[in-house]
Protein backbone atom coordinates (compact mmCIF):
# COMPACT_ATOMS: atom_id res chain seq x y z
CA UNK A 1 0.00 0.00 0.00
CA UNK A 2 2.74 2.52 0.87
CA UNK A 3 4.53 2.13 -2.58
CA UNK A 4 1.29 2.70 -4.09
CA UNK A 5 0.50 6.06 -2.59
CA UNK A 6 4.01 6.46 -3.20
CA UNK A 7 3.27 6.67 -6.72
CA UNK A 8 0.54 8.35 -6.75
CA UNK A 9 1.89 11.14 -5.12
CA UNK A 10 5.00 11.11 -7.17
CA UNK A 11 2.60 11.36 -10.49
CA UNK A 12 0.69 13.98 -8.60
CA UNK A 13 3.84 16.13 -8.58
CA UNK A 14 4.75 15.15 -12.07
CA UNK A 15 1.35 16.39 -13.28
CA UNK A 16 1.19 19.65 -10.79
CA UNK A 17 4.38 20.97 -12.17
CA UNK A 18 3.28 20.50 -15.84
CA UNK A 19 0.45 22.00 -15.32
CA UNK A 20 2.27 25.58 -13.88
CA UNK A 21 4.42 24.98 -16.86
CA UNK A 22 1.86 24.71 -19.03
CA UNK A 23 0.46 27.80 -17.82
CA UNK A 24 3.14 29.91 -18.02
CA UNK A 25 3.76 28.75 -21.55
CA UNK A 26 0.03 29.41 -21.96
CA UNK A 27 -0.03 32.91 -20.99
CA UNK A 28 3.11 33.78 -23.13
CA UNK A 29 0.86 32.29 -25.82
CA UNK A 30 -2.24 33.87 -24.76
CA UNK A 31 -0.52 37.64 -25.11
CA UNK A 32 1.04 36.21 -28.66
CA UNK A 33 -2.92 35.61 -29.50
CA UNK A 34 -4.32 38.52 -28.32
CA UNK A 35 -2.08 41.16 -29.84
CA UNK A 36 -2.04 39.41 -33.53
CA UNK A 37 -6.00 39.18 -32.96
CA UNK A 38 -5.75 43.04 -32.21
CA UNK A 39 -3.49 43.51 -35.16
CA UNK A 40 -5.08 41.65 -37.61
CA UNK A 41 -8.45 43.39 -36.97
CA UNK A 42 -7.15 46.65 -36.07
CA UNK A 43 -4.38 47.03 -38.10
CA UNK A 44 -5.02 44.61 -41.49
CA UNK A 45 -8.38 44.92 -41.29
CA UNK A 46 -8.91 41.51 -41.39
CA UNK A 47 -12.45 39.55 -40.73
CA UNK A 48 -13.05 38.65 -37.12
CA UNK A 49 -13.20 34.96 -38.63
CA UNK A 50 -9.80 35.42 -40.45
CA UNK A 51 -7.88 37.55 -37.51
CA UNK A 52 -9.11 34.26 -35.27
CA UNK A 53 -7.37 31.74 -37.32
CA UNK A 54 -4.17 33.64 -38.27
CA UNK A 55 -4.07 34.62 -34.45
CA UNK A 56 -4.18 31.55 -33.05
CA UNK A 57 -1.99 29.97 -35.98
CA UNK A 58 0.55 32.16 -34.55
CA UNK A 59 0.06 31.28 -31.19
CA UNK A 60 -0.20 27.73 -31.40
CA UNK A 61 3.46 27.46 -33.64
CA UNK A 62 4.70 29.98 -30.47
CA UNK A 63 3.81 27.23 -27.91
CA UNK A 64 4.76 24.20 -29.53
CA UNK A 65 8.26 25.29 -28.77
CA UNK A 66 7.73 26.01 -25.16
CA UNK A 67 5.66 23.28 -24.11
CA UNK A 68 7.90 20.77 -26.39
CA UNK A 69 11.45 21.89 -24.56
CA UNK A 70 10.35 23.06 -21.72
CA UNK A 71 7.15 21.41 -20.18
CA UNK A 72 7.65 18.40 -22.04
CA UNK A 73 11.22 18.40 -22.09
CA UNK A 74 11.58 15.78 -19.55
CA UNK A 75 9.47 12.98 -21.71
CA UNK A 76 11.58 11.36 -24.14
CA UNK A 77 9.96 10.72 -27.52
CA UNK A 78 11.57 8.66 -30.60
CA UNK A 79 8.96 9.72 -33.05
CA UNK A 80 9.12 14.13 -32.89
CA UNK A 81 6.96 13.86 -36.71
CA UNK A 82 4.51 11.88 -35.19
CA UNK A 83 3.96 13.83 -32.25
CA UNK A 84 4.00 17.25 -34.06
CA UNK A 85 1.48 16.29 -36.37
CA UNK A 86 -0.60 15.05 -33.07
CA UNK A 87 0.04 18.48 -31.88
CA UNK A 88 -0.85 20.13 -35.12
CA UNK A 89 -4.23 18.13 -35.60
CA UNK A 90 -5.49 18.87 -31.93
CA UNK A 91 -4.11 22.40 -31.89
CA UNK A 92 -6.55 22.45 -34.88
CA UNK A 93 -9.13 21.38 -33.14
CA UNK A 94 -8.73 23.99 -30.65
CA UNK A 95 -8.25 26.58 -33.21
CA UNK A 96 -12.22 25.25 -34.57
CA UNK A 97 -13.08 25.14 -30.84
CA UNK A 98 -11.67 28.83 -30.54
CA UNK A 99 -13.62 30.36 -33.96
CA UNK A 100 -17.02 28.86 -33.09
CA UNK A 101 -17.60 32.10 -30.77
CA UNK A 102 -16.46 34.12 -32.90
CA UNK A 103 -18.43 32.95 -35.77
CA UNK A 104 -21.59 32.92 -33.74
CA UNK A 105 -21.14 36.14 -32.75
CA UNK A 106 -20.63 37.69 -36.26
CA UNK A 107 -22.56 36.08 -38.44
CA UNK A 108 -25.41 34.42 -36.78
CA UNK A 109 -25.94 37.47 -33.44
CA UNK A 110 -24.39 40.39 -35.76
CA UNK A 111 -23.30 41.61 -33.03
CA UNK A 112 -19.78 42.57 -33.96
CA UNK A 113 -17.30 44.91 -32.68
CA UNK A 114 -14.30 44.31 -31.24
CA UNK A 115 -15.24 44.21 -27.68
CA UNK A 116 -17.66 41.16 -28.61
CA UNK A 117 -15.09 39.72 -30.98
CA UNK A 118 -12.69 39.63 -27.79
CA UNK A 119 -15.44 38.26 -25.37
CA UNK A 120 -16.02 35.43 -27.59
CA UNK A 121 -13.00 34.66 -28.59
CA UNK A 122 -11.00 35.01 -25.76
CA UNK A 123 -13.96 34.54 -22.68
CA UNK A 124 -15.44 32.00 -24.59
CA UNK A 125 -13.72 30.03 -27.24
CA UNK A 126 -9.91 30.07 -25.58
CA UNK A 127 -11.00 28.27 -22.33
CA UNK A 128 -13.03 25.53 -24.17
CA UNK A 129 -10.05 25.04 -26.59
CA UNK A 130 -7.72 25.19 -23.62
CA UNK A 131 -9.05 22.57 -22.02
CA UNK A 132 -8.95 20.19 -24.70
CA UNK A 133 -5.97 21.42 -25.66
CA UNK A 134 -4.25 20.19 -22.12
CA UNK A 135 -6.23 16.99 -21.91
CA UNK A 136 -4.97 16.00 -25.53
CA UNK A 137 -1.95 17.17 -25.82
CA UNK A 138 -0.56 15.18 -22.28
CA UNK A 139 -3.05 12.16 -23.37
CA UNK A 140 -1.77 11.55 -26.69
CA UNK A 141 1.10 14.02 -27.86
CA UNK A 142 3.70 14.23 -25.63
CA UNK A 143 4.32 10.75 -24.12
CA UNK A 144 6.86 9.67 -22.83
CA UNK A 145 7.69 6.45 -24.69
CA UNK A 146 9.76 4.63 -22.24
CA UNK A 147 7.66 5.30 -19.16
CA UNK A 148 4.48 4.12 -20.30
CA UNK A 149 6.63 0.71 -22.06
CA UNK A 150 7.65 0.17 -18.18
CA UNK A 151 4.64 0.68 -16.82
CA UNK A 152 2.92 -2.06 -19.42
CA UNK A 153 5.67 -4.57 -18.54
CA UNK A 154 5.53 -4.34 -15.02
Amino acid sequence: MGEAVRSFLSRLDRVKHEVAKSGVVGAFGFVVNFLVFLGCKQLLHLEPGRSSVVSTAVAILFNYVGIRFWTYGHRENDTRGREFALYLGFSFVGMILELIPVMVVNYILHASSTPTDMIAKFGVGLPMATLFRLFAYRTWVFTDNGSRFEERVS
